[in-house]
């Protein structure tokens, strides 16, 4: 799925509506197994949580709002494999923070 992603990447707010840009087809929805959510989340947290394997079930239950902050935390595609990343404005500390908190109130 990531593979056939627009720019080899999946960001966070996208993944939890179903959804990706694809790129000849334009947005598709998908599901996966249970067991391929669970790696994807774990490589969301592992971009904002030192030991992201055992906060991905913070991700997962997250239910807030699609904040803009939370679209640039992303699963990229590279020629090595997939990873979590996140794209930071100035201040990647203080954006990382921000994150946690509001997957932490939400």
């Amino acid at each position: 799925m990531i593979s056939q992603a627009y720019g080899r990447e999946v960001n966070f707010n996208d993944f939890k509506k179903g959804q990706f840009y694809h790129d000849r087809l334009g947005w598709v929805n998908f599901r996966l197994p249970e067991s391929e959510r669970q790696k994807a989340y774990e490589m969301f947290a592992s971009a904002i949580y030192s030991n992201g394997k055992s906060n991905a079930w913070k991700l997962m239950r997250y239910n807030g709002k699609n904040y803009g902050i939370l679209s640039r935390l992303t699963i990229i595609c590279k020629h090595y494999g997939f990873r979590g990343d996140y794209c930071a404005g100035q201040d990647y500390p203080s954006e990382i923070r921000t994150i946690q908190k509001i997957i932490r109130e939400n």
